[in-house]
């Protein structure tokens, strides 16, 4: 995050050097146009072309993904990209050969359970991925300079993080005072069902939903800690709440970072993504017919049993994000 909010683009993760985000930003217009001009017919922007690859070791969706253990799969091509240099009076990266990035990939799943032949299966389309994000990269760092120049003169720097946790951001709040958050939360019982199918037995779900449930319950005790050291630097939002009324929420978000929400755009994303008429038939897509009516389409879809042993699990978490217990 920090070397995001300083500029230093070089020291970010390929990954988000070519993600699609990056053409909605009118300061890297030239990064990306270069981007473009220089990739491969056969690639288009972002990671999507390379995660293909990856299908049949992951899956179609996230939670395929987790049971197929891909995040480790991720990490270690991630753990294979470049090995740091440990020397006191010298830093940098190297670049691994292939025989070595094979070497660090192998063991790397081998010490987190991969079975010798699930890994011999796996190791062709990992290299694929890993290839085609070489491609990218080389892209990406002749185009860099466009970006790099461009980053000290934006006004306002923004990160979206999936998934992040409150305690990292607490500690990055001390190092960039004027960072604003935005916490964007959803009921929880909402999000364990949504991440499961319907196949997929009950106790699982729990079980899904009592980490998530811990999760937030972290969250919450730092939100709270934030409040104290950090006044006015935070401020919770709710799925539910944004769904029901967007452009309320959206001039609370702008107003937050201290800037004046574009009202053109807005009014754009709500016809065209929370209230389109109809979805771009992907489970986890961003296109929604009626926003509003999918927020709670998972209520009548858990069991009686199931909600009652979620709610005695996480009425903590519950009360203090607002929610109904049923």
């Amino acid at each position: 995050m920090i070397n995001l909010y300083e500029c230093r683009l070089r020291s970010l993760p390929s990954e988000l050097r070519v993600h699609r985000f990056l053409m909605h930003s009118s300061a890297l217009k030239l990064y990306t146009s270069c981007y473009e001009h220089n990739s491969m017919d056969s690639i288009i922007w972002d990671l999507i072309y390379c995660r293909r690859i990856l299908q049949s070791t992951c899956g179609m969706s996230v939670d395929a993904a987790i049971s197929n253990r891909c995040p480790y799969v991720m990490d270690a091509v991630h753990s294979a990209s470049y090995i740091d240099v440990e020397r006191p009076s010298r830093t940098g990266d190297f670049r691994l050969d292939e025989s070595q990035q094979r070497a660090v990939i192998r063991d790397h799943l081998n010490r987190t359970g991969f079975d010798e032949r699930t890994l011999n299966a796996t190791l062709p389309d990992i290299f694929r991925y890993r290839g085609c994000l070489d491609d990218l990269e080389e892209i990406s760092a002749a185009c860099l300079p466009f970006a790099t120049d461009a980053c000290p003169k934006t006004r306002i720097r923004t990160a979206k993080i999936v998934r992040a946790t409150m305690e990292p951001i607490r500690a990055l709040l001390e190092l960039v005072p004027d960072l604003r958050v935005i916490l964007f939360v959803r009921d929880p019982r909402a999000v364990a069902f949504s991440r499961s199918s319907n196949a997929k037995p009950k106790n699982q779900i729990l079980r899904n939903f009592l980490k998530l449930c811990m999760k937030m319950r972290a969250d919450l005790y730092y939100k709270q800690q934030i409040e104290q050291t950090s006044p006015g630097s935070l401020i919770l939002v709710r799925y539910e709440d944004f769904v029901a009324r967007p452009m309320f929420w959206i001039n609370a978000m702008y107003a937050h970072i201290g800037i004046e929400a574009p009202k053109e755009a807005a009014h754009k994303l709500i016809r065209t993504r929370l209230y389109a008429g109809s979805d771009d038939g992907l489970k986890f897509g961003n296109v929604r017919a009626n926003a509003s009516e999918i927020a709670y389409r998972w209520l009548p879809l858990i069991v009686p049993d199931l909600m009652f042993q979620m709610q005695r699990a996480c009425p903590d978490v519950l009360k203090t994000l607002g929610y109904t217990f049923y």
